[in-house]
């Protein structure tokens, strides 16, 4: 999730004149670690190569969250894709 949508949320947090007890301010995509890690590859037309060595214990978890209370109760909802953040962090850095 891009940092911009974690501050909105945030600031929608902030702003709300109820709130419950916990939001999942998630991204409406989940993906894995080796997916980011091509997606950034592609997008520099780099030669990097993905190396993984051994098992990762956690590899069969479903880290989905559900978000709809932070859509429904904040008025949350993602606004940055993954694309976009990874163009932001190439092109934007000031």
């Amino acid at each position: 999730l891009d940092v911009r949508d974690i501050a909105e949320a945030v600031f929608l947090a902030l702003t709300a004149t109820k709130l419950s007890e916990c939001y999942n301010i998630v991204a409406s995509e989940t993906i894995a670690n080796v997916d980011l890690a091509q997606r950034i590859i592609r997008k520099l037309n780099s030669s990097s190569t993905i190396l993984s060595e051994g098992e990762d214990a956690s590899d069969d978890v479903d880290w989905k969250a559900d978000g709809s209370r932070a859509e429904k109760e904040l008025g949350f909802s993602q606004i940055y894709s993954l694309e976009d953040t990874i163009e932001w962090m190439i092109t934007d850095r000031t």
